[in-house]
Parts: structure tokens; sequence; C-alpha cells
């Protein structure tokens, strides 16, 4: 082993990355023609630089919300896994907001709120679906202290922040350090997290890799348009 872990010790003697991929269970010959060909490193099995996860995080940002009534909001949130999970040829059943409508409004006005809620459905679709392309950490995070200032959310929705002026703050017993060093101040009742893995590197935790190399790293093919996350 004297030697082993020395700068290039393996492409010294002819032995270069392959291009396989063995944690997809892909094993490559090293005369292929996707083989990589860079250097490989020698690490101590078990030693702590073999994996370093990438992980990515968002919070919940509540969006559509904003051009629809309060009311119809709770409603289709309470509601929504039913409403959702009865699809006619890929749309909402209309019978089921029908349904909705006359239970939980005035039923005289029932296509009125039918009308209301499927409106509403679907503007909350498709913020789902036109999610942003732009990866990019920093706008991400923008978008989420733009809705804590503003108060995005409310009690029935998975993102909830009330704001008191700092002002408010009875605090003459600290030399007036809130209302004199804070503009408001901002809780954060409930909120949801969404946690993706998107890759991992090896020897070094930043590989300088983008993110949509990280993703091609571990897919197992073209088609594959999904990471793996929690909630």
């Amino acid at each position: 082993m004297a030697g082993a872990f020395n700068d290039q010790a393996l492409t010294k003697i002819g032995v270069s990355c392959s291009g396989g991929r063995p944690w997809l269970g892909e094993e490559a010959d090293r005369n292929n023609t996707q083989h990589c060909g860079q250097n490989l490193i020698v690490v101590q099995k078990g030693a702590s630089n073999v994996y370093f996860s990438q992980v990515r995080s968002s919070i919940y940002l509540p969006q559509w919300e904003k051009s629809v009534d309060r009311k119809i909001i709770e409603v289709l949130e309470k509601n929504w896994n039913w409403l959702s999970s009865g699809l006619v040829n890929g749309k909402f059943d209309k019978m089921r907001f029908e349904l909705v409508a006359e239970q939980k409004f005035n039923p005289e006005k029932r296509e009125y709120y039918t009308e209301k809620l499927l409106d509403a459905a679907m503007k909350r679709n498709s913020v789902i679906d036109n999610s942003i392309a732009d990866d990019s950490e920093e706008k991400y995070r923008k978008m989420e202290y733009d809705a804590i200032l503003s108060e995005s959310g409310g009690e029935n929705q998975d993102f909830f922040v009330t704001k008191n002026q700092a002002s408010t703050y009875e605090d003459s017993d600290t030399g007036g350090a809130i209302s004199g060093g804070f503009t408001s101040i901002g809780l954060l009742h409930k909120l949801r997290e969404t946690r993706a893995f998107v890759g991992f590197s090896r020897w070094l935790p930043e590989d300088e890799k983008t993110l949509e190399e990280k993703k091609e790293f571990i897919k197992l093919g073209k088609s594959i348009t999904w990471l793996p996350a929690i909630v």
C-alpha cells in the first residue's frame, strides 16, 4: 500500500476513471466510449471524505392565494385532498366542487361558488406546474424573505406569518433595544419545508459541479425529471 494515497498514484500505473456509476449498479469497461479518463483518488474505506450528500431545501411559499378570496382559500385547502383525488380525464370533477360549494356556502349560489372554487383550484395547480426554473439559491432565499416581510399565508395554509411594529413593544428596561433597533418583528407560526437530495460528492464537500451536473450524476435515465425529497 506504500504510495497508494499519493497524487495520481493510480494514473501512473494506467488506471483512470471508467465512467461507470457503481452507486446505480452500472459497471463500465475502461475502454468504453463513455470512458471518463479523470484521475482516480484513493481514499480509505469508511473515511469521512468518501461521501458528502448534497441536499437543497426550500419552504412552501403562497403565491396563487394573493388573487383569491380568503374564504375560498380556506374551503379549498380543507377539502383539497378529496377535491383533487377524483379527476375525470385529467380534470377536476365538477360534481365534487358543487357538493363542497353547497355545503360550505349559500346553496342558492352553488353555481357561483363552484366556479370560484374551480378557478382557485386551477390557479393552485398552475403554480405547482410552473415551478421556478431558476435554481439559484439567491433567488429562492429572496422569495422566502419577501414572503415573510409581506405576512403571506394564513392559519389554514402551510405558511403563516404575522408581524408587529417594533414600536409597540415595552422595552424601556433594555433601553429601547427593540423599538430603537428594529422596524418590526415577525413571527413565523407555521411553514412547510421540502428537502431534496440532488446528488453527492467525494473527497471534498463541494466539487464545483453545477446543480444540473449533480442531478445527472444520480439519474438512471434522461427521462427522469424528479428528485427524491421529503416534506
